[in-house]
């Protein structure tokens, strides 16, 4: 009986292993399925790491910045409207760490004068702190008057920003990155 006995059997000179029954020799329609595409990963990216899964398209985000090392996009428990990671797409623990500080703070520069020509407002409020989220990233806060974090950051008075407001801020950071 076929798939029952040891090693292969040569039938109508084609080989059939005995270890599987002849339905299971051909992928199932599940099998044949196009998958999505997904870009290679870089070394030490970390699944378990949210900031990786940001950076490489499985969570999806408000970027508001991308090239080919860093990734920009709006915290979605923000301090305030603009509220802005910045990251490497390879996965570093801490900033200093990343393989071109000077590249990295370049870009960070860029972000935080569109964010100032975007969201009108000079004081932007820089963070590295690195404790939450074990990836190397620096925050952009905008600040503006009354904003209700007084002479410093409060960290407990996040806001509540809704979709079509993160869309609208992402539209017009992402236009004023061109301008800057």
């Amino acid at each position: 009986m076929m798939g029952e006995t040891s090693g292969p059997r040569f039938e109508s000179g084609r080989p059939h292993h005995t270890t599987k029954k002849d339905d299971d020799m051909f992928p199932t329609r599940e099998e044949l399925k196009p998958q999505e595409y997904r870009p290679p990963r870089p070394a030490g990216y970390r699944p378990n790491c949210i900031f990786c899964k940001i950076a490489h398209g499985e969570i999806p985000s408000y970027k508001v910045y991308e090239d080919k090392n860093y990734v920009a996009f709006f915290d979605i428990n923000p301090l305030n409207p603009g509220h802005t990671l910045i990251i490497p797409k390879e996965h570093y623990r801490w900033v200093w760490d990343t393989k071109d500080v000077a590249g990295y703070f370049a870009v960070v520069q860029k972000v935080a004068k569109a964010l100032q020509k975007a969201l009108e407002t000079e004081w932007v409020v820089s963070l590295v702190i690195g404790e939450a989220v074990e990836h190397a990233h620096v925050q952009l806060i905008p600040r503006f008057e009354d904003d209700g974090h007084g002479g410093a950051i409060n960290f407990a008075a996040r806001k509540t920003v809704p979709k079509e407001q993160f869309e609208h801020l992402a539209d017009i950071v992402r236009d004023a990155m061109g301008e800057v």
